[in-house]
């Protein structure tokens, strides 16, 4: 199972097929009219990222391989007034809708949805906060960004 993450490049190939489904995962479901919480507003623009901490643990060992923590620039997130997400690093290109809730960002491609949390959001900072676990499996990712446009 492939997942998707914002920093996938950054961080060793074995945790690269789980990084790519898990953001494409994060990719947010069409947003309705009918949610008041709604937010996307704040969250529209282009994003550079700054800084990641990832780490992933299998069977209670942390992995070497799946963790990192400083600086990483290798990635431009951007977030439409209309509900879609693009993300491009090291040449490739995602896509996917997206929905922002008070703290959370349903994200959605190709039938999978998952969700990030929202640490902070503000006119010139953005830090999300990804979570997967399963039976064997954790996996954790703070991004940080900074809006360019």
């Amino acid at each position: 199972m492939k997942k998707f993450s914002i920093f996938a490049h950054a961080i060793q190939k074995s945790v690269l097929s789980f990084a790519l489904l898990l953001s494409a995962c994060l990719m947010g479901f069409t947003s309705c009219n009918d949610d008041d919480d709604e937010n996307n507003g704040g969250i529209v623009g282009t994003w550079q990222s700054v800084h990641v901490d990832t780490w992933e643990e299998i069977d209670g060992v942390l992995s070497e391989d799946g963790s990192y923590s400083g600086p990483y620039t290798g990635a431009t997130a951007v977030f439409t007034a209309d509900g879609k997400y693009i993300l491009k690093e090291d040449g490739e290109t995602e896509t996917a809708t997206y929905k922002l809730t008070g703290n959370k960002l349903i994200l959605e491609a190709d039938g999978d949805t998952s969700e990030a949390k929202v640490l902070e959001l503000s006119n010139n900072k953005l830090i999300l906060e990804f979570v997967e676990i399963d039976t064997g499996y954790k996996y954790y990712e703070k991004a940080e960004f900074k809006r360019v446009k």
